[in-house]
């Protein structure tokens, strides 16, 4: 089976490629190393070939050369995000075309519609009741309550690029011994002790900071949350990236820094999925529904900003449960391997020992997911944020599913 994947760019573009493009092509740039995971992530899993759609193609040669068409996207859910040329390059092309890669945007509180190009991406993507795959329960909980069905939580599709195997932290008795993939919410909580750790920068406005010194936008925001003055935000961040900081000239250098670590405490998705699907102890700082979505789903080890800031890096790495992540790697990848599966895409990744799990139930499971997030999109919205009770109600029993999965693996 030969693959084409359209949609983010695996190279990682700089902030001065945004002037120089369509507004559709910069809204496909990578501006984000982990922007880049993704693509490459999925690029590497079905040995496929990625499309630029932005550039000239021949639909015929496409049509004749490819078997199915994988949509690479991060978070795309959301009133904002305008995927219409997206749409019409697929049905030009006429392939099918299948959904694995997606949640929701910044800052969604599941209030508001996806936008309408979003959703008719999906329709060409459900065709013939193919599942749509997406990063986590609220994601899925989302286009449920619009209608959209056979929507299921996989998780992000970066997880799937290596099986590093259990991961248990060991050997970490200082700061120095954690570096930190840079975003300004965990600069918030780790402010005072930020200079002893390595941070690595992943996008546009890390590049600002880390190489050439601009640090008002952070340290307003830095200043505003911890309630001190802008220029001691400012004075404590510049010294800490000039201490140690490091931005890669590159989608490699990024990855390579990543998997050299000792250990990391993340302020970024991809970064700390970078890190353990490297085998680097991980602990991820959840600040959005994006992240606690993906926490959820994959029980990555997380500590909150608030244990962050009041008790330091270490105490994150102490508190961690690495033992529920390393029991659920076999669910999410059965889980995974079973959507691909329903699908009929072949997987040809070797980086993974099926036998580890038994997944003859995995069917199972994700018509349950299907179900129960099914029905819970019935119930009516309580409160702005549309997180109702009987909602919640139903995640809970969602969850309560995917740890029976994780007890009869164990058997």
């Amino acid at each position: 089976m030969k693959v084409l994947v359209v949609g983010l760019t695996p190279e990682y573009y700089s902030s001065s490629v945004r002037t120089a493009v369509s507004d559709y092509q910069a809204s496909m740039r990578s501006t984000n190393m982990g922007a880049s995971f993704i693509t490459r992530s999925i690029i590497s899993i079905f040995g496929a070939d990625y499309l630029d759609i932005a550039s000239e193609f021949d639909v015929t040669k496409i049509r004749n050369n490819y078997d199915v068409c994988i949509v690479s996207l991060a978070s795309h859910f959301g009133p904002n995000r305008n995927v219409s040329q997206l749409v019409k390059f697929l049905k030009s092309v006429d392939l099918r075309t299948v959904f694995l890669s997606g949640g929701l945007d910044a800052g969604q509180d599941g209030s508001n519609n996806v936008h309408g190009s979003v959703r008719e991406l999906l329709e060409l993507c459900s065709v013939d009741n193919n599942w749509i795959g997406v990063r986590g329960a609220a994601s899925a909980l989302y286009l449920h309550r619009q209608g959209i069905e056979n929507v299921v939580p996989i998780g992000c599709p970066t997880m799937y690029s290596n099986f590093a195997g259990e991961i248990q932290p060991s050997g970490i008795e200082s700061p120095r011994d954690i570096a930190v993939p840079f975003h300004w919410s965990i600069a918030v909580n780790l402010l005072d002790e930020l200079c002893d750790h390595r941070l690595i920068g992943q996008d546009v406005m890390d590049e600002e900071l880390f190489l050439e010194n601009k640090s008002a936008r952070l340290s307003r925001n830095i200043s505003e949350h911890l309630g001190i003055s802008k220029n001691e935000a400012q004075s404590k961040l510049e010294y800490a990236v000039s201490s140690g900081g490091f931005f890669p000239e590159s989608y490699q250098a990024w990855y390579q820094e990543i998997g050299n670590q000792k250990a990391l405490l993340s302020g970024r998705l991809h970064a700390a999925i970078c890190g353990l699907t490297q085998g680097v102890p991980t602990v991820l700082s959840s600040w959005d529904i994006r992240t606690r979505e993906i926490v959820d789903y994959f029980k990555i080890p997380s500590a909150s900003g608030e244990q962050i800031r009041k008790e330091g890096s270490l105490s994150a790495f102490m508190n961690a449960d690495f033992e529920g992540f390393n029991e659920r790697q076999n669910v999410c990848w059965g889980r995974w391997s079973e959507f691909l599966n329903q699908n009929n895409i072949a997987n040809n990744s070797k980086v993974y020992d099926s036998s580890v799990g038994p997944f003859w139930n995995f069917k199972t499971e994700l018509q349950n997911d299907n179900e129960i997030l099914k029905t819970a999109s019935y119930l009516k919205s309580e409160n702005k944020s549309g997180q109702s009770r009987q909602i919640n109600r139903a995640l809970r029993v969602l969850k309560r599913g995917l740890k029976s999965t994780v007890r009869k693996t164990r058997l």
